[in-house]
């Protein structure tokens, strides 16, 4: 699989070259300004050989007449009605020029890039491929009410689904509602979240999709490693599951919690919390047990900021 980094690169040169181009083609049409051109590089070689031996105003002197001659070359390329990006590359991505990074921080193509690489080596698209939406089979939940149920599973499941396809996809934003979805296992929890992140991808939108105990693992190795030893692929991880559209934890719970693990998790969702980026969560767990497996600080969290979609009935695993 060609790595990121070639593929950058390879972009990066298809831009240059077509840019390269365009340019020749230019000057063999306009002699004039070439001209122009290779009078006011060769002043400006000659000025740097001379510089030393020149007093302060001869040295501005000799700048105010490259300038002029700059000036003269731009007011003749203008003549000929090419814009002012004409001479700068197409980059596929304009805001980091292909380079994969702006200010050291991984550029949003390149988190793309990544996160469709891993995509591309794991099972995650054959399960989101399978499970969503259209595949979503209700007939699967047990229909009869049985005692203290206001709503028999498949109620409850229809109405949460039916929501979550009609109006949570479509109109995804990052003002969406975090969403928290719990339960016994096998009653449709990873199910639903397949579907959602299916359903945002669809639309365009940057996903994270990982399990709680690898996602939380990598954090915890990360912050104990080196900042020089860490490689631009754990970085880009780790800035995508703070910066991307949507974050879906799978499985929260599942992992053998540290006092490391817990404060990773609080930072990771008063982050996004803070900057209005979804965040789905599903777990076995209920809200009154968060705080005695984690703290009370991400209880709060959950149950202040999230909103609970209770899921109950058998085990479909079992059943199917």
């Amino acid at each position: 699989m060609t790595g990121i980094a070639d593929i950058l690169a390879a972009r990066r040169r298809r831009a240059l070259a077509q840019r390269d181009g365009r340019v020749m083609e230019f000057y063999k049409r306009n002699p004039q300004i070439m001209e122009l051109k290779e009078e006011r590089l060769a002043r400006s070689r000659a000025l740097l050989g001379e510089m030393l031996r020149m007093s302060p105003e001869e040295v501005a002197a000799a700048q105010r007449e490259i300038q002029e001659m700059s000036e003269a070359e731009d007011r003749a390329i203008e003549a000929t009605g090419v814009g002012p990006d004409f001479f700068t590359p197409d980059y596929t991505c304009p805001d980091c020029g292909d380079t994969g990074f702006v200010d050291g921080v991984s550029c949003h193509c390149r988190n793309d890039l990544l996160l469709e690489q891993r995509y591309q080596m794991s099972a995650v698209q054959q399960r989101i491929a399978q499970e969503n939406f259209e595949t979503f089979d209700l007939s699967l939940f047990r229909r009869d009410r049985q005692a203290g149920e206001e709503l028999s599973p498949y109620e409850n499941m229809k109405e949460i689904r039916d929501a979550l396809e009609q109006d949570y996809v479509p109109g995804f934003a990052s003002d969406s509602p975090n969403l928290y979805f719990y339960g016994p296992t096998g009653t449709g929890k990873t199910f639903l979240l397949n579907a959602i992140v299916k359903g945002v991808l669809d639309r365009g939108q940057q996903v994270f999709y990982q399990t709680a105990p690898e996602l939380l693992d990598f954090l915890s190795t990360y912050s104990f490693t080196y900042q020089n030893e860490r490689t631009p692929a754990d970085v880009a991880r780790r800035d995508f599951a703070y910066s991307c559209d949507l974050l879906a934890l799978d499985d929260l719970g599942a992992e053998y919690t540290t006092e490391k693990m817990t404060a990773e998790l609080f930072e990771l969702l008063n982050s996004r919390i803070v900057a209005q980026r979804p965040t789905i969560i599903s777990s076995n767990l209920e809200l009154t047990e968060l705080e005695s497996r984690y703290n009370a600080r991400i209880a709060s969290r959950i149950a202040g900021e999230f909103a609970p979609f209770y899921l109950y009935g058998a085990d479909l695993r079992r059943r199917i």
